[in-house]
């Protein structure tokens, strides 16, 4: 429970820290990603088990979720810079939307007219809250539509 709630608190503060960050922000994304590296590697190496099974790369789908992957992190570290961060997240978290939508497109999956009922009550807190954004800064619009770009590719890679 401790590990889950320093997880959290670390996600929770990462776009505040981008926001102070000295470093570009695509500096910022290389770098969040760059310096998880060892740890994870020793995850890996030390996960329990002695077999390790190797499962044939599917270069396709592993090229098409790095992809997504990137364009998420690029396009919010660059929406925080233009936007506040309380907007650049919540839009980059509308991700769900863009799922719905391509899962009705491609799988005639349509939504439950509860969920609609519900997005349409989101959506309309996001209008309002993007539209009282725009009073603070000129540069807001950019940063909330980059917001919106990160949600498509975090939609994206949800699918791979």
């Amino acid at each position: 429970m401790i590990a889950l709630f320093a997880g959290a608190t670390c996600i929770a503060l990462s776009p505040i820290w981008v926001r102070v960050s000295e470093v570009g922000p695509t500096a910022s994304a290389f770098w969040r990603v760059f310096l998880a590296i060892p740890l994870l590697w020793i995850l890996f190496f030390s996960s329990g088990g002695t077999e390790k099974k190797i499962i044939p790369p599917q270069w396709g789908t592993m090229l098409a979720a790095g992809v997504a992957f990137a364009g998420d992190l690029a396009f919010w570290h660059w929406s925080i810079q233009f936007t506040s961060v309380a907007n650049s997240t919540l839009l980059a978290n509308l991700a769900s939307i863009f799922v719905t939508l391509a899962a009705w497109v491609l799988w005639q999956q349509r939504p439950s007219a509860m969920f609609v009922a519900g997005l349409a009550a989101a959506l309309a807190g996001v209008g309002l809250l993007v539209r009282a954004s725009l009073g603070f800064s000129p540069s807001a619009l950019l940063g909330d539509g980059l917001g919106v770009v990160t949600a498509m590719f975090y939609a994206w890679y949800c699918f791979r």
